[in-house]
């Protein structure tokens, strides 16, 4: 039987975009009664795997792929994380928009490359804040108590992933959990 899984980026977590990012998802999670979750930017969805070792397996080959197809020099993936923004998905309900990353969009891709996916919408990077079925009726006031949680002086947030998370996303999120990471671009042996 089959799992689904998620590729995730996360900034590190000794990162001020962790910090802001993290304090934020955990005030408005625990102020609304809604799911608690790290940081991340989906790079891609879904895998599907029979195994937390084949999912990392797989992730892995399209490390691989990605190295492969990147310019020499390159130590991750370039996250510039911007405007505060609303949705009508649950998993798309609050979020950070993350514009103009060449680096993001052409690792996306080339996991739709490396997983043979058509049809997928068109990419929107984001971090979410806020997962919720909320009608639109109330999506203004979620996006204020977001911008709340968020400092009133915000810096500019960025970061670069050098690690791809592989998360099973199979159930609730209360279900979800990470089989483990792959290293983008592992450092070169002198």
């Amino acid at each position: 039987m089959s799992s689904k899984y998620s590729l995730w980026l996360c900034p590190p977590k000794a990162s001020s975009a962790h910090s802001v990012l993290d304090t934020a998802i955990a005030e408005l999670s625990s102020s609304l009664g809604t799911p608690r979750f790290g940081p991340h930017i989906t790079l891609f969805s879904p895998i599907m795997a029979s195994s937390d070792a084949e999912a990392l397996e797989q992730t892995s080959a399209y490390s691989d792929q990605l190295r492969q197809q990147s310019k020499d020099g390159v130590t991750g993936i370039s996250v510039d994380i911007g405007d505060l923004a609303t949705g009508s998905t649950f998993y798309q309900c609050v979020f950070l928009e993350c514009p103009g990353s060449p680096d993001l969009f052409k690792a996306n891709d080339i996991a739709r490359e490396h997983w043979r996916v058509e049809g997928q919408p068109l990419y929107r990077p984001h971090v979410s804040l806020l997962y919720e079925n909320c009608p639109t009726e109330k999506l203004a006031k979620m996006k204020a108590q977001a911008r709340a949680a968020l400092p009133a002086d915000m810096p500019k947030l960025t970061f670069v992933a050098t690690d791809i998370y592989v998360v099973k996303t199979t159930g609730p999120c209360s279900q979800w959990s990470c089989a483990g990471n792959v290293s983008i671009y592992p450092k070169k042996e002198n």
